[in-house]
């Protein structure tokens, strides 16, 4: 496989991680509203979890919006850096839900971390700023 090759299947690859990952979101964000899915009840540990997340009203109608407008960014493709960087804390948190408390359904999860981790990948170059440590410690002159 040449050079561009490898870069146009790595173009491909972000591109369909991109649609995977906006219409999950886009989908399980809506069904968060709309309950057009049928979800059973988490039990056992995961199930106080979820029971104890509930009791917040603001909590869930809050990570469905936010699940909602990246997923409409994802699939436009408009501000897919923003939408990677705002659904992260998400995906973290449904990977880490799943290890922890139900290691029972790890399948989609992976699916969802994996194409998160992809298009961390291919938008490195926009996130690299943020992490440059050196620069983000030095003294700058007050306004």
């Amino acid at each position: 496989m040449s050079i561009s090759s490898k870069s146009k299947a790595f173009l491909i690859a972000t591109q369909v991680a991109r649609v995977i990952l906006g219409l999950i979101f886009l989908v399980f964000g809506l069904n968060g509203f709309f309950h057009f899915i049928p979800i059973p009840p988490a039990e056992g540990i995961a199930g106080e979890f979820a029971f104890g997340l509930s009791k917040a009203p603001y909590f869930y109608p809050f990570m469905m919006s936010v699940q909602v407008v990246a997923g409409v960014l994802l699939l436009s493709g408009l501000f897919v850096p923003f939408a990677v960087v705002l659904l992260f804390p998400i995906t973290l948190h449904i990977v880490l839900f799943h290890l922890m408390l139900a290691p029972e359904s790890l399948g989609m999860t992976l699916l969802i971390m994996t194409t998160h981790l992809l298009l961390i990948i291919k938008y490195w170059p926009v996130y690299k700023p943020v992490f440059n440590i050196p620069n983000a410690w030095k003294a700058r002159p007050a306004i």
